[in-house]
């Protein structure tokens, strides 16, 4: 019998701040055995949505208590990640979890190479996957920027679960706290994250919430008066390299929309 793959996505304002979580979790569905959503109810439309999305199971908690956590920051991030893995591991039994941001996507390529893996006698606990961070446009990612990357390029997000140890820090990462040797990268595990290519009338907003809000910082300075987001006030347009190939057919309506 083969060996089970649950799936997990938190999200918390998904409309109001443009993340692309209904074809995140579309892209779950295709490749995991089980899926579970943990949702923040706030006043958007993101509850109803995640409400009316079949074959997922769901987590929902209070604005209230998301408000109330404030004090441990982005560890937040963690915390709510962690409800949806330890559902999927005691109540679906899950061999393996698999953890996927509300504005990432894995590319369809990466299907195969991922259920080979779970279906697997791994002698791996946990596996690395690349993520390209997209910028200026759907269609190129930041490539050796001079002032760094906004976010992790290499991203661990599957992972036994009887090795788990859970989402930590911003949930960047699942899996072991430290590097250890029985972690594998697979260039063919990419994973392109739409964040930063978001409406760029909104993206401001949700630069600010996430700073001010969950990393509990003052917000950019360059945010200041910027109505529209600008990606070349952080980085240079020769910071950037075309993708290599079609985004995932699930975003590519989505970014199309979004390529100003």
């Amino acid at each position: 019998m083969k060996n089970k793959l649950g799936g997990v996505l938190f999200i918390r304002d998904g409309v109001k701040l443009d993340y692309p979580f209904q074809q995140a979790i579309e892209c779950l569905k295709q490749v995991c055995d089980h899926v579970c959503v943990v949702c923040i109810k706030t006043e958007d439309q993101t509850f109803d949505i995640i409400n009316s999305i079949q074959n997922i199971d769901r987590i929902f908690c209070t604005d209230y208590e998301w408000n109330s956590f404030k004090r441990i920051g982005k560890l937040r991030l963690s915390y709510y990640t962690n409800l949806g893995i330890d559902h999927l591991v005691k109540m679906r039994n899950c061999d393996w979890v698999f953890s996927l941001q509300a504005d990432e996507i894995l590319h369809e390529d990466s299907y195969d190479v991922l259920r080979g893996i779970v279906d697997s006698d791994s002698k791996y606990n946990e596996y690395q996957f690349t993520r390209f961070n997209l910028w200026g446009s759907p269609y190129q990612y930041l490539d050796h920027p001079k002032n760094g990357q906004p976010c992790s390029t290499i991203v661990t997000r599957l992972v036994k679960s009887d090795k788990i140890y859970g989402a930590h820090g911003d949930a960047e990462s699942i899996g072991s706290l430290k590097p250890i040797t029985n972690t594998a990268s697979i260039p063919h595990l990419r994973i392109y994250h739409m964040g930063f290519v978001r409406d760029p009338y909104i993206h401001p907003t949700k630069i600010k919430t996430m700073q001010e809000d969950v990393f509990v910082m003052d917000s950019d300075k360059k945010l200041k008066g910027m109505d529209k987001f600008n990606p070349w006030a952080w980085h240079d347009v020769f910071d950037t390299t075309p993708i290599h190939e079609d985004l995932p057919k699930l975003i590519q309506k989505w970014a199309h929309l979004r390529n100003y």
